[in-house]
């Protein structure tokens, strides 16, 4: 596994260094000290995971994962920061981030975050999962009630983060096919690109994080 982790004080990366060192033996742990530095690594190594700050130095931590996001598309970035604010969750997850943990977590929820996210989960500690949940929005839950059949099943395999490949085969359908009801979720949503599918899931409160399932049973079916 390789792992990046992108803070600007230096005990941070270090004492993270160390426990994931330890903890996902063998593997390898690179760290930057600035944006610059971290989005270099990114093009560089493409890591398994990014552990990032939300402020590094002054630089917005969601537009590090946007241009992270650019280079890398698959990219898995964990978002590590001092603020618990929805907004700020929100407009993380909304660029594409797999995860948003706070810097007061003990460290058995990075290890878990790290866990989730490099298997294929999105992750979000409960405490802040609880708080996204509280704030659904119902016209959200009703579009998605408004779906056709076809139409939400291939919402769920985007919300899973399957590829458009992955979708065809699974539901027996063309690559070509999938870009159209695609294109068609997007504007039914009214959301601009695959990444906000699984913030639009939230919104909902059909997908939820931590402990549980990335995908529950009712994106399931």
């Amino acid at each position: 596994m390789k792992i990046l982790i992108a803070d600007d004080h230096a005990v941070v990366r270090r004492g993270y260094t160390s426990l994931l060192s330890t903890i996902f033996a063998p593997c390898e742990v690179a760290d930057a000290g600035t944006a610059e530095e971290a989005i270099k690594i990114n093009r560089r190594q493409c890591p398994d995971i990014i552990i990032l700050d939300m402020n590094i130095h002054g630089v917005n931590g969601v537009d590090i994962a946007r241009e992270m996001l650019q280079d890398q598309p698959d990219a898995k970035i964990l978002m590590f920061s001092m603020h618990d604010e929805l907004p700020i969750l929100e407009a993380s997850l909304a660029v594409g981030v797999k995860g948003y943990i706070t810097k007061r977590s003990p460290p058995e929820v990075l290890i878990e975050a790290v866990k989730k996210i490099t298997a294929g989960e999105p992750y979000i500690e409960d405490e802040l999962m609880e708080r996204l949940a509280g704030s659904i929005s119902e016209q959200a839950q009703s579009r998605i009630d408004s779906m056709t059949t076809r139409e939400y099943a291939i919402f769920a395999a985007l919300v899973k983060g399957d590829s458009s490949h992955e979708i065809a085969r699974n539901l027996n359908i063309s690559t070509k096919t999938v870009s159209n009801y695609t294109a068609i979720l997007k504007n039914k949503l009214n959301i601009g690109s695959t990444a906000e599918f699984v913030h639009y899931a939230i919104q909902a409160g059909v997908l939820k994080f931590g402990c549980n399932k990335a995908v529950p049973e009712t994106l399931q079916h």
